[in-house]
């Protein structure tokens, strides 16, 4: 599944003219080829905004976050749907995320639990009229998880979750202490909403995280625009025990300041990390924008990206 904020132009019976056009989701086979048989019904008329987060369901159904709107169509749902295996509407799933403020309303990230509930986070005030400010937990039809309780916990949008196999959550923004959690940028959430006080985390960070992923051995990798942690010295990337202390076998990423944030980190199968954002160096060898490592965070030499067409940010 790839999401984003993008048009692909179909020409269905090849006679060299655009028959339709499929917006900001589609389905690849596992050769990249388009996968001809899932067809979001999302408008192709309309500029719908951008998708930021994708989850896929036990049962294969696809929930899809962002800003965007009511463009697939259903008007009880807004910047949250749930699509099925055909990329059609699941009109069971009802869901309205909103916002009172003044910024835009985004589903930044989607967490599916393993009772088929999610957790989303996000730039937002409001879901299906609920106060839930920038976090919330959905009942599997969409509707408002109230025994979540997190009124009034964050005060800033939140850019990233990751959902550990105990049910505690991770949530990274940019919230600080003013929040009823009391925790700058980084915390760690009980299955029923309270702040888990066992995370070691001293709120002695520098700057902004962006990214947070939790490995099968429970150990939690950030990454951002930071260079300090709990006081010890850290660039942009690192990795933190289960219990929130700093995991001091994890390499140092020597991410120039001028080289700006990490924006992603994607943790593979046999441990590795392929990691996303705008640097051009990564403990000073070139990268442009993507770099592999290795699961202690060095350098992958066999993968190298360097040279591909990675000329923007994200």
């Amino acid at each position: 599944m790839v999401g984003g904020d993008f048009a692909v132009d179909i020409d269905e019976d090849n006679d060299g003219f655009e028959d339709y056009e499929i917006r900001d989701v589609i389905r690849l086979n596992p050769d990249g080829s388009r996968d001809t048989s899932f067809l979001p019904a999302i408008s192709a008329t309309v500029s719908c905004g951008s998708v930021f987060s994708l989850a896929l369901q036990s049962h294969n159904k696809i929930v899809v976050g962002g800003t965007i709107g009511s463009c697939f169509g259903n008007s009880d749902n807004a910047n949250i749907y749930r699509l099925n295996t055909d990329g059609t509407i699941d009109t069971s799933f009802n869901a309205n995320v909103d916002t009172s403020l003044i910024f835009s309303e985004r589903v930044n990230k989607i967490v599916v639990q393993s009772d088929g509930k999610f957790i989303i986070g996000g730039n937002f005030t409001k879901v299906n009229g609920n106060d839930s400010d920038f976090l919330a937990r959905i009942n599997n039809d969409g509707s408002f998880d109230a025994s979540f309780d997190v009124s009034d916990a964050l005060n800033a949008r939140v850019y990233d979750l990751a959902l550990q196999d105990d049910g505690k959550v991770i949530a990274v923004g940019d919230f600080n202490q003013n929040s009823n959690y009391g925790s700058l940028r980084l915390v760690r959430i009980n299955a029923d909403g309270t702040k888990d006080t066992s995370f070691a985390y001293t709120d002695e960070l520098n700057g902004t995280i962006r990214t947070v992923a939790v490995q099968d051995d429970g150990k939690i990798v950030v990454g951002g625009n930071f260079n300090l942690y709990n006081n010890n010295g850290v660039h942009r990337l690192t990795r933190l025990n289960s219990n929130g202390s700093l995991d001091q076998t994890f390499e140092d990423a020597d991410v120039p300041f001028i080289s700006f944030e990490i924006f992603n980190n994607t943790i593979l199968s046999d441990g590795s990390h392929i990691a996303v954002g705008e640097f051009l160096t990564f403990n000073r060898y070139s990268r442009s924008r993507l770099v592999k490592l290795t699961p202690n965070g060095q350098i992958d030499f066999s993968f190298n990206a360097t040279d591909g067409p990675f000329k923007g940010s994200r």
